[in-house]
């Protein structure tokens, strides 16, 4: 192996690790969002089994699962209200 060889391989290192680097934030995000969804859909589902002696229940679906997990707590009480006012 000479020295050009070993020049080329470190170069090919470095573009793979600025590579990696740059694509793992946007991936972090949109699994934080997929991870946030899924956690807002349980808390619909929680609400519609412990609602439903009170007669309050939210449709599970993907929007208004993005919607609670998103914005937490804010957002599932938004839901709520919406519910109350036009459902």
């Amino acid at each position: 192996m000479n020295d050009q060889e070993i020049v080329l391989y470190i170069l090919g290192l470095i573009v793979m690790l600025v590579v990696v680097t740059l694509f793992k934030k946007p991936v972090k995000f949109i699994l934080k969002l997929v991870v946030n969804t899924f956690l807002g859909g349980l808390a619909l589902m929680l609400l519609n089994t412990f609602g439903s002696a009170i007669n309050l229940s939210i449709g599970v679906n993907p929007i208004t699962a993005f919607t609670c997990g998103v914005l937490g707590l804010p957002g599932f009480v938004l839901l709520i209200i919406i519910k109350l006012l036009f459902g």
